[in-house]
C-alpha cells in the first residue's frame, strides 16, 4: 500500500490496546461475536483458536 503512512504493527499495538481498554478477562469477546451472530439471525458460527499465526511476528505479543 503506497499511501500507508502509519506502519502495521503500530495498527496491531493500537488495536491490542483497544480491545484490553474495553474487554474484560473472561472471553468477552467471543460473547459479542456470539450475540452480532444472532442479532443477525445467523443459522451458523464458526470459531477457531490459535495460540499465534504461523509465521507471525506476534508470537510474544497475542491480539486476542
Amino acid at each position: 500500500m503506497p499511501d500507508l503512512t502509519v506502519s502495521p504493527t503500530a495498527i496491531v499495538n493500537q488495536i491490542t490496546q483497544l480491545l484490553r481498554d474495553r474487554y474484560h478477562p473472561g472471553f468477552p469477546i467471543l460473547k459479542e461475536l456470539l450475540q452480532n451472530a444472532d442479532d443477525a439471525e445467523a443459522r451458523r458460527f464458526v470459531a477457531d483458536f490459535y495460540d499465534s499465526l504461523p509465521g507471525s511476528e506476534h508470537t510474544t505479543n497475542p491480539l486476542l
